[in-house]
């Protein structure tokens, strides 16, 4: 059972690698959202473009988190 606690254990730099992969998640998602509704008004961008660019960062977001997702909190049993 101490064993498996130990394997458990995150060290210092995993812990930053994860908090930084999870922030890196939020902004991606809320950057693509961004993108998507005030593109016109902040940089006058067509909103085709503007709808693409935001679902591709929006999408990217949700990849990252799915494979921080997997790498820190799954289970490997």
């Amino acid at each position: 059972m101490e064993e498996n606690n130990e394997e458990r254990k995150l060290s210092a730099s995993d812990l930053i690698a994860k908090s930084f992969g999870a922030i890196m998640v939020v902004l991606y998602v809320v950057i693509g959202t961004t993108i998507i509704f005030k593109a016109q008004e902040i940089r006058n961008v067509p909103e085709t473009y503007a709808k693409v660019i935001g679902t591709l960062l929006i999408l990217y977001g949700l990849y990252r988190g799915y494979k921080l997702y997997r790498k820190y909190f799954s289970n490997p049993e």
